[in-house]
């Protein structure tokens, strides 16, 4: 029996939509850790927030394809303007939400603080920012 994922992408063919343009796309631009958390904690967060986006129903863009389009155009690195992040969206492919992750540790206590920001001009180009202590 076929799957309801593989259902839904055999329809979605057959009426000429691909299916990532079902989800919309969100970019994770970085996840910084800092303090005295392992190393192999930033690997983890960011499959952790990769998989969260994906359930929330998003579809994230790999990271691979943000360091191309960085090398290309190397002065949106650290870009949070709606200006810049139109352009980083434009080459992402329609992106419509960019996050950007830091995680302090001390011992077993973590702080997390999630910022969201979109490319629409007029919104100042954060929408939301979420910390968790």
């Amino acid at each position: 029996m076929l799957g309801l994922g593989v259902v839904l992408g055999l329809l979605l063919a057959a009426r000429g939509v691909r299916a990532e343009e079902v989800r919309p796309r969100v970019v994770v631009l970085d996840v910084t850790v800092s303090g005295d958390a392992p190393r192999e904690l930033k690997k983890s967060l960011v499959a952790s927030l990769g998989g969260g986006l994906y359930a929330a129903g998003w579809a994230v863009v790999p990271p691979e394809k943000l360091k191309e389009a960085l090398v290309t155009a190397p002065e949106l690195s650290n870009c949070t303007t709606p200006t810049c992040l139109e352009t980083l969206a434009v080459m992402l492919g329609d992106t419509r939400l960019f996050v950007r992750a830091r995680i302090t540790a001390a011992g077993a206590a973590y702080n997390i603080e999630l910022e969201l920001l979109t490319p629409t001009a007029g919104s100042g180009g954060a929408v939301a920012r979420i910390e968790q202590g």
